[in-house]
């Protein structure tokens, strides 16, 4: 919170208020450094989330957590495998989650008005990201992951029967199901399909 200078809401001299908070998003946005995530729920009202046009500013924040923790006297505890795992282990979920939030802006972004892009949250898991086509009603779902490997747990909730027929009641028959990743594009034998990121973004 040093590094960062972030205070604590007890520690700041003016109040913050709803009114303050709305403001700063609203020159935030002018700038075009964030914008609302495309988020919808089969269970409930999504939280709300913000998507950071610049990923190198939440890059920047976890580089300053990974020096905190490996300066910081609890983490000397560990040995230097440890810490190394751990604050690899940080870094590649922050680099996963801003792949999985740039893929889901390009995609907002280049879509006709037929069509929708929208992370969805189910009873148990997420989609990553859902395509949804309003005239034909039908649906493309995906999974975003940082790794240039394929993995069967990487595609488990585009194979869980339950979830996907929960998707396809609200948005119709789900045409593709696909993993974007850094990998070799490529088409499993179960059916579902692996896209090379680059492939895709140069694709929209």
């Amino acid at each position: 919170m040093d590094m960062l200078q972030i205070r604590n809401q007890e520690d700041a001299s003016i109040g913050i208020t709803d009114a303050h908070i709305a403001e700063i998003k609203a020159y935030l946005k002018a700038l075009d450094l964030i914008v609302d995530c495309p988020r919808r729920s089969m269970i409930a009202k999504p939280d709300e989330y913000v998507l950071f046009t610049q990923p190198g500013m939440r890059y920047c924040q976890a580089q300053a957590l990974v020096h905190v923790l490996i300066n910081g006297p609890e983490f000397k505890t560990f040995n230097q495998t440890e810490r190394d795992l751990a604050c690899a282990k940080i870094l590649e979920d922050v680099r996963g989650r801003m792949m999985e939030d740039m893929i889901l802006l390009e995609t907002v972004r280049s879509l006709s008005k037929k069509r929708s892009a929208f992370r969805l949250t189910l009873e148990r898991s997420e989609f990553d990201m859902v395509i949804y086509t309003s005239g034909e009603n039908t649906c493309e779902a995906f999974e975003v992951k940082h790794s240039a490997e394929i993995v069967p747990h990487q595609y488990h909730i585009l194979e869980d029967e339950k979830q996907c027929q929960q998707v396809e009641q609200q948005y119709g028959t789900i045409t593709r199901k696909c993993v974007i990743y850094r990998g070799k594009s490529c088409i499993l034998e179960n059916g579902i399909e692996y896209l090379n990121a680059e492939e895709y973004l140069k694709s929209l």
